[in-house]
């Protein structure tokens, strides 16, 4: 005989409970789990904290540099010899002019007696050579009027003899010679005018040249006697004579190098920046620096864009400031690259080298989490922040290696 199974609906409930019950024991367990392997304990005094700013903010780079002055000339050996005098030391402040020191060179002095004798000859036969052309001409002057006084007479005598030879009272033999010595006259009297014509334009020629020659010829003189004025070393410009090397009795030859001086009225400042900047770095921009407890401001003057081991030179000019720098100084700059302007800023830190400024750890109520971020333009200071933070945030600067794999860090 078949037995009747009543179901019953409390039990199958029950069971269905239990069943929720233990897969949701599982869930959090899970749960529980992964968060704890996500989060981190960190000890505070291994973390440096910064604040999110917002502020003016001005790109620069740090550039240390060097000051010189402003305008240095050299002194190089004009005239070769042995030093005799030497008038000024190294350091000193000198005038422009003010004798340095003194050469002494006898080859030199002989010559330049010679060639003054020499000179002086010369000069005196182009003195001749123009007192022979000016007789000369004077010489044809008194030819053409003899031949004119004698034309002169010759046809008056002409006239005269002619009425006598029409009378038959003069033999026409007499006559006809007399006219024949007039034509000869007057044909000299018009060759002579074409020597003398010709004999002009050559004494404007000659005479042009000679007084040419006389001035090369002065010239040269001037130049042999500033040779021995050269023997005597003398300061280009007002400044400190600095680099000087030269010792009584030692020999120097035309172009060596005695030494330099700098003038201490303007300085510039040299310095060295890093290649990767040379884009950047534009003729006119302006850096600051600190001195003596008082703030000033330099401008790019000069961008040299050679790179010498990674680095290229740029001279910066000190604007007209009550500078107390001296020559070899150095000055820290801040060269700016961009215009100042308000941003939200977060401190530079370690955390960078790992995060490459993409996240970054905020702390909010002792708890810090992992947050995307966006960073853009910087300078020794700052960051500036494009996305992901606010002024106010919180913001673990240190180095993240010992939590990269991290999204929470419990802080205590």
């Amino acid at each position: 005989m078949d037995k009747k199974i009543i179901s019953s609906k409390k039990g199958s409930f029950k069971k269905w409970f239990l069943l929720f019950g233990v897969l949701a024991a599982v869930c959090i367990s899970l749960l529980v789990i992964n968060v704890e392997s996500n989060t981190q304990s960190v000890d505070k005094r291994d973390l440096k904290l910064g604040t999110v700013v917002y502020q003016e903010f001005m790109e620069f780079i740090p550039v240390r540099g060097n000051v010189v002055p402003e305008k240095t000339v050299y002194i190089d050996v004009i005239v070769g010899g042995r030093v005799e005098e030497v008038f000024v030391e190294e350091g000193e402040p000198v005038k422009k002019g003010q004798p340095i020191l003194k050469f002494s060179n006898s080859a030199l002095q002989l010559e330049v007696i010679s060639r003054e004798a020499e000179i002086s000859e010369q000069l005196n036969n182009l003195r001749n050579t123009r007192l022979a052309m000016q007789t000369e001409q004077l010489h044809l002057k008194r030819e053409l009027l003899d031949t004119e006084y004698r034309l002169s007479q010759l046809v008056r005598k002409e006239k005269k003899l002619k009425t006598l030879t029409d009378q038959q009272q003069f033999a026409e033999e007499e006559y006809l010679e007399i006219k024949d010595e007039i034509d000869y006259l007057r044909k000299r009297r018009a060759l002579t005018k074409e020597r003398q014509k010709q004999n002009d334009k050559l004494f404007e020629v000659q005479i042009a040249q000679l007084e040419s020659n006389t001035r090369n010829l002065e010239k040269n003189l001037e130049i042999a006697f500033q040779s021995l004025e050269n023997l005597t070393v003398k300061s280009p410009i007002t400044g400190f004579l600095t680099s000087f090397d030269a010792e009584i009795g030692e020999s120097k030859a035309a172009g060596d190098r005695l030494g330099q001086v700098d003038n201490d009225d303007e300085f510039k400042v040299t310095a060295k920046v890093d290649e990767f900047y040379i884009s950047d770095v534009k003729v006119d921009q302006q850096a600051s620096f600190e001195l003596a407890g008082q703030n000033f401001v330099a401008t790019v003057r000069k961008v040299y864009p050679r790179v010498v081991k990674g680095q290229f030179e740029v001279d910066f000019h000190l604007n007209k400031q009550n500078i107390q720098a001296r020559r070899g100084q150095s000055l820290q700059l801040k060269l700016a690259l961009s215009d100042s302007n308000r941003s939200v800023l977060l401190p530079r830190g370690e955390f960078y080298d790992l995060s490459r400024g993409n996240w970054a750890f905020v702390v909010n109520n002792g708890v810090a989490q992992r947050r995307e971020i966006k960073l853009g333009r910087t300078n020794p200071n700052f960051y500036v922040v494009e996305s992901g933070l606010k002024a106010g945030d919180t913001v673990i600067l240190s180095s993240y290696e010992k939590f990269k794999d991290t999204e929470n860090l419990v802080i205590k």
